[in-house]
């Protein structure tokens, strides 16, 4: 099996609507007093600045020569009060861990070996002792968990039975017995779930649908139940929303087409009107599709808009501390970061570019993550990511001191 990227064998998709409520049902009058303020101009610009970018090595060890950073995590792994810096790389098949100092900088990387390349990091407690572990999704060796042993530290990896080729990977308790599962997406044109029973033990994959690659899966509550449902992107151009049925082994899909070359997935309320919404990058496109929720089961509104060349990642995150959400939104293969400030009312400024270092390194799958967290204690959201152009990790502390609007 080619591990070509599918954003470079772009595939067409037939439109379809998507179901799935975003969330609960919020006042429609917030949503129209948002909307109300910006028309009058009370948000029409913003800026958000920030310090000199810091870069990064990835990691130290020997297998580093070849290292490519394209996944990144933020987590406090040692229980100190301070975000540490989890790395994965798409070709020396190293895990770094940077230990966070508080004040925006790191230790020096202690690297844990993972076989093969390490697509996705997420940090979650899966054998409920107190540690965060490191659940890892590596294309060419599976779902692979680091158990954490304690202050930063962790054993060597164990494989999860069942996904075979995974680049995506989601933590949460899907059925709600208080164990986390695992959702993966990847090249062997599968969702899966895991089901967790408990102490770090799991049950045999279920497939929840077929049909393509999945690069990008998301837990998000989508129709107003308790029940967490998922959403994927396939790197062509097919968002597919999986609504959960019950007890976490039976899902209803749906597909809708969104803008070509979707990737990186981002759920949150956009608009503030209590209800959930996404945002998909669009690689090809070169925009991020937008898709707010009504509440009741479909989507109210959806738009795109400008994001970079290349956007293959996109997060959410409050970072002028105004209630809304702005995105952030990576380039494929890194070389620049982009952030969108949110209006409030499902729009957006104008965009922000913040320029990465540049070299001649490249992804494989052309992925390059970023992650949103205070790392230096202001209070403030600041951004790492991935930048596999430069062979790198870069790091922008948000300056409370000069944001404007």
């Amino acid at each position: 099996m080619s591990r070509g990227f599918a954003l470079l064998a772009l595939a067409a998709s037939s439109a379809a609507c998507v179901r799935g409520g975003f969330d609960t049902p919020g006042d429609a009058s917030a949503r129209d007093a948002v909307a109300d303020r910006a028309a009058a101009g009370d948000a029409q610009t913003r800026a958000h600045c920030f310090r000199p970018r810091v870069d990064l090595v990835p990691c130290t060890s020997t297998r580093c020569a070849g290292a490519c950073p394209v996944s990144v995590a933020l987590a406090d792994l040692d229980k100190d009060g301070r975000l540490d810096l989890v790395m994965g790389d798409d070709w020396a098949g190293v895990i770094s861990v940077r230990l966070g100092l508080g004040d925006g900088s790191f230790r020096q990387p202690t690297d844990f070996p993972v076989e093969w390349d390490a697509q996705e990091i997420v940090v979650a407690d899966l054998d409920e002792d107190g540690w965060s572990d490191l659940v890892v999704a590596s294309w060419n060796s599976g779902v692979k968990v680091f158990r954490g042993t304690g202050g930063g530290s962790f054993g060597p990896a164990q494989k999860i039975a069942g996904p075979s080729t995974p680049v995506a990977v989601a933590v949460a308790d899907v059925n709600g017995d208080g164990h986390l599962d695992l959702v993966t997406g990847g090249e062997d044109n599968k969702v899966r779930v895991t089901l967790g029973l408990g102490g770090g033990a799991f049950a045999p994959s279920l497939t929840l649908v077929s049909t393509t690659n999945y690069y990008a899966v998301q837990v998000v509550k989508l129709d107003g139940d308790s029940r967490p449902d998922i959403v994927a992107t396939d790197g062509a151009s097919t968002l597919t929303v999986l609504l959960q049925d019950g007890s976490g082994t039976s899902w209803t899909p749906t597909t809708s087409s969104v803008a070509s070359g979707a990737t990186g997935i981002a759920a949150g309320d956009l608009d503030r009107d209590g209800r959930a919404d996404l945002a998909v990058a669009g690689v090809r496109a070169g925009q991020v599709e937008l898709l707010l929720g009504d509440g009741a089961g479909a989507i109210a509104a959806r738009s795109r808009i400008p994001a970079g060349p290349k956007p293959v990642w996109v997060t959410a995150g409050d970072l002028h501390h105004d209630g809304t959400l702005d995105l952030v939104v990576t380039q494929a293969d890194g070389g620049l970061v982009s952030v969108l400030p949110g209006l409030g009312n499902g729009t957006f400024a104008e965009r922000q570019d913040l320029p990465l270092a540049s070299g001649s390194g490249g992804s494989i799958h052309g992925l390059a993550k970023s992650a949103l967290g205070d790392l230096d204690g202001d209070g403030d959201l600041d951004i790492v990511a991935a930048n596999p152009a430069a062979r790198n990790l870069a790091v922008y502390l948000s300056d409370r001191a000069c944001t404007k609007r």
